[in-house]
């Protein structure tokens, strides 16, 4: 008798805690990567820690679409903020910086996100999504296409090989992605 793989939320919920979630290193360094840009961690928490507050409150979690399902996936077995957009609405090249006083836009679901001092990805248009809440420009609706799947690694490169061709693979096997490229982009290398 072969004994069933637990589920990456059971498996969460039998090694955190509500209490224990913040001392994980993935999501520790999220939260010191928010204080130091100037960004309240508690306050505008990352997505791969609001979704883990779900799983351990044994809250559902949403079903949205294939790729947005996926990119939760990866989020809960990284705890990486990981954020899905549609690159048929990003206009030029994508640029990582920390927002600016009075820049916010529509998150998806959530109203008006304050950028300011916060983590976030931008293109010639302006921010676009950011580790806490994605823009509704490029959100990901089911007859996207073209798409970018970034994970915010805080913690740094170990390890992160492995994690992005776990992650390729669910989006092969989840969202019949065909043609995936990966890479690593560090800050050090691009300053």
């Amino acid at each position: 008798i072969q004994t069933p793989t637990p589920t990456r939320t059971q498996t969460l919920t039998q090694t955190l805690t509500l209490e224990s979630l913040t001392d994980h290193p993935a999501i520790a360094a999220t939260r010191e990567a928010y204080r130091k840009t100037g960004k309240n961690p508690s306050r505008y928490r990352a997505s791969a820690e609001a979704l883990a507050r779900r799983v351990l409150q044994e809250k559902p979690l949403p079903s949205i679409n294939n790729l947005v399902d996926c990119n939760n996936l990866i989020s809960l077995n990284t705890l990486f903020p990981v954020g899905s957009y549609n690159t048929d609405r990003i206009d030029g090249p994508i640029q990582f910086d920390i927002g600016q006083t009075g820049e916010n836009y529509q998150g998806i679901g959530k109203g008006e996100v304050n950028l300011e001092n916060m983590p976030l990805l931008r293109d010639q248009t302006g921010p676009f999504g950011s580790p806490t809440s994605d823009c509704s420009r490029t959100l990901i609706e089911t007859t996207a296409t073209n798409t970018v799947t970034i994970l915010f690694a805080f913690p740094g490169r170990s390890g992160l090989q492995e994690q992005l061709d776990t992650a390729a693979e669910q989006l092969r096997k989840y969202c019949q992605a065909n043609i995936i490229h990966t890479e690593i982009i560090s800050l050090e290398e691009s300053a």
